[in-house]
């Protein structure tokens, strides 16, 4: 299972280095991909305990990342947030690297961004009430489908010790409340960065 993601991760990687370098966008933003991903790096340090099941949760930053940056180029900064995080300080590890990737950074920014927020923003002259209600329902939906995501997997995986439904019951609340309170923050900063 952790190859599978491993290639899923790779895949994706690639396919956006691939569009995002046609950008012309992209050199400019470079800096902004530096700021942001130490911003993301900081925030996902602090962790929501689930004492229910023994892990935690944090905060993601896929669609602040790509309502910032663009979805391409927010995926694969998030991704490199990522990949960071677990070369240096062994969190997620680098068995569990590709599926965090395709939970975290795919589905924020590449799945939810163009499916939720764009249509609900409606496009870039969208008002900051407009995208704030964009960043709270995105965000909200990325990480509770990140969370569906994982779930699945581990059952896949036979990983699990919980049966995967009450996996599914202890996971799903706390991400939820991770959800509006990054959908917040999300929209906080979106909203200050439109004006």
């Amino acid at each position: 299972m952790a190859i599978v993601g491993g290639v899923v991760a790779i895949a994706l990687i690639a396919v956006a280095i691939s569009k995002a370098s046609k950008q012309n966008s992209t050199r400019e933003k470079l800096p902004l991909v530096g700021a942001l991903g130490a911003f993301i790096f900081a925030c996902q340090m602090f962790n929501f305990p689930i004492a229910t099941i023994g892990c935690s949760g944090h905060l993601v930053g896929g669609v602040l990342l790509a309502a910032l940056l663009g979805p391409w180029l927010g995926f694969l900064t998030l991704a490199g947030v990522l990949t960071l995080q677990s070369l240096l300080f062994a969190d997620g590890g680098l068995l569990t690297l590709g599926w965090n990737i395709v939970n975290m950074a795919a589905i924020g920014a590449l799945v939810v961004y163009p499916l939720l927020f764009r249509p609900i923003a409606r496009g870039s002259g969208a008002s900051p009430a407009r995208l704030f209600v964009a960043s709270l329902v995105s965000s909200t939906v990325a990480i509770a489908l990140g969370a569906t995501a994982v779930v699945i997997e581990s059952a896949l995986s036979n990983i699990s010790a919980l049966p995967m439904a009450t996996f599914f019951a202890n996971m799903l609340p706390i991400h939820l409340l991770i959800g509006l309170c990054e959908g917040a923050i999300t929209g906080l900063v979106v909203a200050i960065v439109a004006k």
